[in-house]
């Protein structure tokens, strides 16, 4: 396989950008390969050299998004205070929480993209295969954190995660619930030796 261009690269971080707009404001089937060009300033063919179909674009959105919740969860705690639990609960994850999906765009196009792959058997799948590669990644930052914090969790991380997913859907679909979030982390997360 050939290595992707510092240009197709941004070509595909426009579409995929576009995509989050278009997505959000019109929906997924609403939307045509034509105007995701449009708003990104490209072709057809500049998709189609990037992506299959559709499907295929919503997994590249996953994956950006995968890929800024990640930076955005390193920027939180990394200004984190040696083993200050409090900080980390209630000034590093709400700001946390705060950076996901930043625009009502945004929240629309996760929920579109979870609502399409109900009724489409095969973006379920890859959906479920993208959970399953994701959920490591979530657990090792989540273990470092805990050990630099002299925290453990009372659930087993892969619940642990799939906790933080719902709360991720409810804001999706609610906007900020610090209270909601702050309420669970703490039921949670306990300091000390296990």
């Amino acid at each position: 396989m050939s290595e992707t261009t510092p240009s197709r690269e941004a070509t595909k971080t426009r579409l995929i950008e576009a995509a989050i707009e278009e997505f959000g404001e019109r929906g997924i089937d609403a939307t045509s390969v034509e105007q995701l060009c449009e708003r990104a300033g490209f072709t057809r063919g500049a998709f189609y050299s990037n992506f299959q179909t559709k499907d295929d674009l919503c997994i590249a959105v996953l994956e950006y998004n995968r890929e800024q919740i990640l930076q955005q969860l390193a920027v939180a705690f990394s200004a984190e205070p040696e083993g200050d639990l409090d900080w980390a609960l209630n000034v590093a994850l709400p700001g946390f929480f705060e950076s996901l999906n930043p625009t009502m765009n945004a929240r629309l196009t996760m929920l579109e993209i979870r609502l399409r792959a109900t009724r489409v058997p095969e973006l379920q799948q890859r959906l479920k295969d993208f959970e399953s590669e994701t959920k490591p990644k979530m657990e090792a930052i989540l273990t470092e954190l805990a050990e630099s914090l002299g925290a453990h969790f009372s659930l087993a991380l892969g619940d642990l995660i799939s906790v933080a997913e719902a709360i991720y859907l409810h804001q999706l679909l609610e906007g900020d619930d610090d209270r909601l979030l702050k309420a669970t982390v703490s039921a949670l997360v306990t300091t000390g030796r296990a």
